[in-house]
C-alpha cells in the first residue's frame, strides 16, 4: 500500500512538475491531476489484477460501438470482455508493468484537442512460451472530462478510436514493440 502511495505521490510530481509540450494546450491543474489519479488507479488495477478496472480505462463508446456492430448488448459484451481478460491474466504472471508519466509527451491534435502519449512497458512471463516485454505509449484521452487509456500498439482498437473520435484520424502513433527476455 505504501508502494502504491508512494508511486501516486511521484506521478502527481511529475504531472505538475513538468510542463505539457510546446504549442499543446495546457492541460488545466484539474486535468493534470486527474490524469495523474487515473494512471496510478491503473497501475494499482494491473498489480491487483482487478479485470473490472482495467478494462475500465477504454471508453465506455468504444464497447457500446463494437457491440453495436457484434449485434450485441453493450452489457453482455463487458461480461464477455471480462470473462475473456480473467482467463488471459490468469495464464500470464505480470513480472512487471510501469507508466513513464516522466517521458510523457503532451501533444494536440489538430483541432486543439489535448491528449498524452504515455511511454508503457509490460513484462508477462507467458508460462509455455517465456518472458515478454511489450513496450509501447498509452494514448490517455478525454472524454466528458474523464480520462481514458488506450495502448497504442493495439491496431483495432486504435482504428476503433479514429472512428469514433474523428479528431485522432490524421494522428499518427508510435508503434510498440514486443520482444523475448531472460
Amino acid at each position: 500500500m505504501r508502494k502504491v502511495r508512494l508511486l501516486g505521490a511521484a506521478l502527481l510530481a511529475a504531472v505538475l512538475l513538468f510542463p505539457a509540450g510546446v504549442g499543446a494546450r495546457q492541460l488545466t491543474e484539474a486535468e493534470k491531476v486527474s490524469l495523474v489519479e487515473a494512471v496510478a488507479a491503473f497501475d494499482t488495477a494491473m498489480q491487483e489484477a482487478d479485470v473490472e478496472k482495467i478494462i475500465g480505462v477504454v471508453p465506455p463508446k468504444v464497447f457500446e460501438h463494437i457491440a453495436t456492430q457484434s449485434g450485441l448488448e453493450t452489457d453482455a459484451l463487458m461480461a464477455s470482455m471480462i470473462e475473456q481478460t480473467t482467463e488471459l491474466m490468469a495464464s500470464v504472471t505480470f513480472e512487471s508493468f510501469s507508466m513513464d508519466m516522466n517521458a510523457a509527451a503532451y501533444k494536440e491534435a489538430a483541432d486543439g484537442t489535448p491528449y498524452v502519449l504515455i511511454p508503457t512497458e509490460t513484462v508477462v512471463d507467458l508460462v509455455q512460451s517465456g518472458k515478454i516485454r511489450a513496450t509501447s505509449d498509452t494514448l490517455a484521452m478525454l472524454d466528458e472530462g474523464l480520462w481514458y487509456l488506450i495502448r497504442t500498439d493495439d491496431a483495432s482498437t486504435l482504428a476503433i478510436i479514429k472512428e469514433i473520435y474523428p479528431t485522432f484520424a490524421a494522428v499518427e502513433f508510435p508503434a510498440g514493440t514486443m520482444e523475448a527476455v531472460e
